[in-house]
């Protein structure tokens, strides 16, 4: 038996200095995306908050590398922790970052790499910044995300829209959150008592604008959406991208959905389903309702939700039952309701779904569905 402890980690911390890293780089023997590496994007405000620590001296959390050897005896150090201040190394040193405007010395705020030639104590001070580097040796992913839940054993505890919120305060985060305090998304039953002690309410409207950004219903993915409000934390410098014009598409979704409410409460009763809701929300922003149509279209989507519940009931008394009556996008909506419903597949299926129901029902005089 021996007597070394079972289950411990094989760590070689040591320093290095910035100089390594853009070695490493320059021999191309960084890898900053290993299958293992997790997605995450940093705003800009985060990467200059990085580079003020840096310019500062400040020490910072350590960065975890896995080293490999190709069988001509030469390393590779992959990223397992750590990519985004090392992203963020690299950009500035490739003057692809500034420093902040309000950094505190008048001869480093906005700068970038190449204003700085003319301040070289400021580029040794950024060269010989100490990284604490950890290399592990093993990298399956149970001890990888072992690993990540010890280093974030506080943040793990909150959900990731209320990390979110502590993370973000730019123009996407600060739009869907100043959203869920308007009454129209309580009278919706979007915002809840409920919801909004976690921020689901919150998360839910911004799944809302990523339809809108995106042109298309996405997938439910939560690093999809960390990376989605990185990317409009700063509308400034989001390319192509028109602020007006997406508020205003938001806004006359948000309206559609109000109206399709009175009075009957539809969209009230729908919001306990976050698939139906999603699905609703989706057509409309992405298929806009004139007013000579909206009548109509009030029919149809009654129609629509009314024979899905009618549809699912009847599969749950009868799973054996007789299909050949179906109508077929509401069959197809149902069948892509179950199981894994937040999925892209399945949000996609269903998106063509009531669209494709919605735009070839025709409702007769007597206000029928023909």
């Amino acid at each position: 038996m021996t007597d070394e402890v079972a289950g411990v980690l094989d760590r070689q911390p040591t320093l290095q200095a910035i100089t390594w890293l853009l070695s490493l780089r320059r021999f191309e023997q960084l890898d900053l995306n290993p299958p293992y590496q997790r997605k995450s994007v940093w705003t800009r405000g985060e990467k200059q908050r990085f580079l003020d620590t840096i310019f500062r001296n400040y020490p910072s959390p350590a960065i975890f590398l896995h080293k490999s050897l190709d069988d001509e005896g030469n390393p590779t150090y992959h990223v397992v922790d750590g990519k985004q201040r090392l992203s963020t190394i690299l950009d500035f040193a490739d003057n692809k970052l500034r420093l902040a405007k309000d950094f505190g010395d008048s001869r480093l705020e906005g700068a970038n790499w190449s204003t700085l030639a003319d301040f070289p104590a400021a580029r040794k001070t950024f060269w010989n910044y100490q990284l604490t580097v950890e290399f592990i040796d093993d990298v399956h992913e149970p001890l990888v995300r072992e690993i990540f839940s010890r280093l974030n054993q506080n943040a793990r505890k909150l959900e990731r829209q209320e990390l979110r919120h502590a993370r973000f305060d730019g123009w996407l985060i600060d739009f869907v959150e100043s959203q869920a305090a308007l009454s129209i998304w309580k009278d919706l039953r979007v915002v809840t008592a409920a919801r909004s002690k976690r921020m689901a309410d919150i998360q839910i409207l911004l799944e809302f604008a990523q339809s809108i950004l995106l042109g298309s219903p996405v997938g439910f993915d939560q690093d999809e959406l960390d990376a989605l409000c990185a990317a409009y934390d700063d509308v400034e410098t989001a390319e192509d991208f028109d602020a007006e014009e997406f508020v205003a598409k938001f806004d006359r979704a948000a309206r559609t959905l109000s109206r399709l409410n009175e009075p009957s409460g539809m969209i009230s009763a729908l919001a306990g389903s976050r698939n139906n809701l999603y699905s609703l929300w989706t057509y409309l922003a992405l298929n806009p309702v004139d007013d000579p149509e909206f009548g109509v279209l009030s029919r149809k989507i009654n129609f629509f939700f009314a024979e899905v519940e009618r549809l699912k009931q009847a599969e749950k008394e009868d799973p054996q039952r007789e299909r050949g009556q179906d109508n077929r996008h509401i069959r197809t909506y149902v069948l892509n309701s179950a199981g894994a419903a937040t999925e892209e597949p399945q949000r996609i299926e269903r998106h063509s779904a009531i669209s494709a129901y919605l735009q070839e029902s025709e409702i007769d005089n007597a206000g029928v569905l023909a």
